[in-house]
């Protein structure tokens, strides 16, 4: 069974071929990260940019638009529980 080690393997062999120069290699390699965690949105902003010097644009701009989604969708859940905790805390007080 896939980890996130193995997906954050796979995002820095991607890191290196994109430094290499090796753009459809870095491709290959952040979509198989993405595979085994495609919750992941730093591996999206890293395809994006192997994308971009592969003149690639609108892949790149759709890896971008799914990044951002993602971090958004991270805060969201952040404030929820931060809200959640402070209410539940809140209401303990009130209730005393």
């Amino acid at each position: 069974m896939a980890t996130e080690r193995d997906s954050l393997t796979k995002n820095a062999d991607g890191v290196r071929l994109h430094q290499a120069g090796d753009h459809e290699g870095a491709i290959k390699a952040f979509t198989e990260a993405i595979d085994l965690d495609p919750e992941h949105a730093n591996i999206y902003r890293n395809r994006a940019e192997s994308y971009r010097a592969a003149d690639k644009t609108a892949e790149a701009d759709a890896d971008t638009a799914k990044a951002d989604q993602l971090v958004q969708a991270s805060v969201e859940s952040e404030i929820d529980a931060h809200s959640k905790t402070f209410l539940q805390k809140l209401w303990g007080f009130i209730a005393r």
